[in-house]
């Protein structure tokens, strides 16, 4: 309490003079009532009733009074407005990370949880949300992974920590429950497991399996190029974003050197980035820049590669060279290109050559810049996908390097080869 107001040392209590409230109308002809305090202004929310509102406000003057008053507004922020407020915190984080956001706020967050204040969203019903999204049919005609689900359940977890962090609110109402779930075993000794029983299956792929993989793409895609570039993938252990920038040509700079004694070997150097439809130099994750041997045989297929890739890639020519390539100056020699020169996006080759969906199903190519376009309705369909249209769109980090719109470059994502 102000020295004003309790008065000096032996000087009777001075009492506080009680505010007086004054209504302001809003567009749709709600009201909430203003006053001040101790030189700061409040207000209560609007209400459709303006008894309403007086009530609240009279009752948070007697609070402040009182001195036990505290922040109503902090529940009442809708979920939108604190992940506009959010998002301006997020700092210097990879481009690829604000891309993983934004596809989960705008299609799976907000379409479900826009307009909700966060002091009403409880657990049930997001622990519902969670498990309905891999029921629902996403853009390529399948249902969502569980991953999806998941990732999207992280992601408001860390914004409404963040929330609580920030005062909004009191707890966390998406964390997930702890502890074990389900049959749990008696305590003891575990089971002996016999010779023939089914144990977990490491996440690696065998020479053969690389092989055989290697030849179905090539077989589908009618080829050869295929074949080369998965094997060098599955020798290597490149990242998508690296295979895509592999280059090669006959010069003494050329980042892949094949020797015609001793060590063949590729320096790996950069990698080409899709964000928002836009392929783009960018550098390799954690700095990993490192330089592979390549074995006789590997060499042999990346120099027949060599002498067949095509010409260059299909991106948009700023100042005669392909914008993809940025600041860097040497002509395309990209050895591991699309049937009409266009750089493969992940998603589409995965889906046209290693999980080829059946015949009838829906395929549609995702719309440059928009993360989640849906297909049209088949009996169930995705809330999320129905209410992307409506959904408000935070204003995200701009991604850096973008040399052209996403709009207007159709050829940036690649040749989408047809099923079949």
């Amino acid at each position: 309490m102000p020295a004003a107001a309790r008065g000096g040392r032996g000087e009777p209590r001075v009492p506080r003079r009680r505010p007086k409230p004054w209504p302001e109308s809003g567009r749709n002809g709600s009201t909430r009532y203003v006053w001040r305090f101790e030189g700061r202004r409040y207000r209560t929310p609007f209400y459709d009733d303006p008894e309403e509102a007086r009530a609240d406000a009279s009752t948070q003057i007697t609070e402040q009074l009182q001195g036990y008053w505290h922040d109503r507004s902090g529940p009442r922020t809708l979920l939108e407005e604190w992940i506009d407020i959010w998002v301006g915190l997020l700092g210097d984080i990879e481009p690829t990370t604000v891309a993983k956001y934004r596809y989960f706020v705008e299609c799976h967050i907000l379409p479900e949880f826009q307009g909700r204040e966060l002091g009403s969203l409880t657990f049930e019903e997001i622990e519902a949300w969670e498990k309905a999204i891999p029921t629902r049919i996403s853009a390529r005609g399948r249902p969502y992974a569980r991953s999806v689900a998941a990732g999207a359940r992280s992601l408001l977890i860390t914004i409404l920590g963040d929330a609580v962090h920030a005062g909004k609110i009191e707890r966390n109402p998406a964390e997930r429950r702890k502890g074990r779930r389900g049959r749990v075993r008696a305590k003891g000794r575990a089971p002996a497991r016999h010779a023939g029983q089914a144990t977990a299956k490491a996440n690696v792929i065998t020479p053969v399996k690389a092989l055989c993989l290697a030849e179905r793409c090539a077989l589908l895609s009618g080829r050869d190029i295929d074949f080369v570039m998965n094997i060098f993938a599955a020798w290597t252990g490149v990242r998508w974003g690296e295979l895509l920038a592999v280059e090669g040509w006959d010069s003494e700079d050329s980042p892949l050197h094949l020797a015609d004694s001793g060590i063949s070997t590729y320096a790996v150097d950069w990698q080409l980035r899709e964000l928002g439809g836009v392929v783009r130099k960018a550098p390799l994750k954690d700095g990993s820049y490192r330089v592979l041997d390549l074995p006789p045989f590997l060499a042999d297929l990346m120099r027949w590669a060599v002498d067949n890739r095509l010409p260059t890639c299909r991106c948009p020519v700023t100042d005669g060279r392909p914008a993809c390539k940025g600041d860097d100056r040497t002509l395309p020699n990209y050895l591991f290109l699309g049937p009409k020169g266009g750089h493969p996006r992940r998603s589409n080759y995965a889906d046209d050559f290693l999980t080829r969906p059946p015949k009838g199903s829906i395929r549609l190519v995702r719309a440059s810049g928009d993360p989640c376009t849906s297909p049209p309705s088949r009996g169930q369909g995705s809330r999320s996908a129905r209410a992307t249209a409506s959904t408000r769109r935070p204003i995200w980090p701009p991604l850096p390097g973008r040399t052209w719109s996403a709009s207007s470059s159709p050829t940036t994502t690649g040749t989408r080869i047809p099923p079949g």
